[in-house]
């Protein structure tokens, strides 16, 4: 919805012509979404560019995808961006507006809505004690609703060097979220923990290079200072639009302007087959990590690596 609503915003503003540009999945899985991008382009009088991307495209492009993140993000999401920006260039489109800030800034992320309801309730059992408040405020339930965040963490001994695991400080994943300000305007402060950390070391990052990988420039309308700071504003007297379901703000926002079935669709997003191409990642490069450098300082074991990689 985040990027459609942008296209029917755009399209009638915009002097010039707007193009719209969509990735599917070959062989057309439930995730592939083209047809729907497809009529709303034609709604809305644009042109419209699909991209098929496969588990070889994928594969083969690995290293060059890496080499662009620069930092490494294991966003699954990453090879769609790299090959609509890479669209885009090809039809000399030189800057492209992207939906990206939506699912943060109007809820659009189920197990952040989890945390939310998590510390209110915590809240609520404390009543009026600063004291009691002020001792909670130094540590927020943020992450730890995030099941590939507590995958990740279960996984560690799994891979890890016992030497390694052992110079890793007790809570290390949760320090970033351990506050000592006080304890109010919950909403926006679980906000800006998912803005200070996943928005900008991965959505905003991620989307930067990906794009100028390819001499784009990416432009996050739903980011706007402007816009930011009247959702947080209001966030601050109304503080239950956590509760009216995913982007309950954005939704009625934009009910008038675009279709029904759109507004009311469950989000996807760039949702690949991951299984699938995981697995032909390994089996292409995985005996690269045998002798990588991690395993030369002794910060993955070879022995758990090498179970890991014979797993189907």
């Amino acid at each position: 919805m985040d990027s459609n609503a942008i296209a029917a915003l755009s399209a009638p503003k915009y002097k010039g012509e707007l193009h719209a540009f969509t990735v599917g999945y070959e062989g057309r899985p439930e995730c592939d979404e083209r047809d729907k991008a497809k009529s709303i382009a034609k709604e809305f009088g644009l042109p419209f560019h699909e991209i098929e991307i496969t588990t070889d495209g994928f594969v083969n492009s690995l290293p060059e995808l890496v080499n662009h993140c620069d930092d490494p993000i294991a966003d699954i999401a990453a090879y769609g961006y790299f090959s609509v920006m890479k669209e885009a260039r090809r039809n000399n489109v030189p800057v492209m507006l992207t939906g990206f800030g939506g699912d943060e800034l109007f809820w659009g992320y189920p197990w952040v809505v989890e945390a939310m309801i998590e510390n209110a309730n915590k809240l609520s059992l404390l009543g009026d004690s600063p004291q009691a408040r002020a001792r909670l405020a130094k540590e927020l339930t943020f992450y730890e609703r995030h099941y590939d965040f507590k995958t990740a963490e279960q996984t560690l001994p799994m891979l890890y060097t016992s030497s390694f695991m052992a110079d890793i400080p007790p809570q290390n994943s949760f320090k970033p979220f351990r506050i000592d300000e006080p304890y109010n305007s919950l909403p926006v402060r679980i906000c800006r923990a998912l803005f200070d950390t996943w928005l900008v070391s991965n959505c905003i990052a991620l989307g930067d290079r990906l794009s100028m990988a390819s001499s784009v420039e990416l432009r996050l309308p739903l980011l706007d200072y402007k816009l930011v700071e009247l959702v947080m504003g209001l966030r601050k007297t109304y503080t239950t639009d956590y509760a009216l379901g995913p982007k309950g703000w954005l939704r009625e926002a934009v009910r008038n302007i675009l279709p029904e079935q759109i507004v009311n669709l469950p989000k996807k997003g760039f949702t690949p087959p991951v299984q699938q191409w995981i697995s032909a990642a390994i089996k292409r490069y995985g005996y690269l990590l045998k002798n990588s450098y991690l395993v030369d300082n002794q910060i993955l074991d070879p022995d758990k690596l090498q179970q890991l990689l014979a797993q189907p």
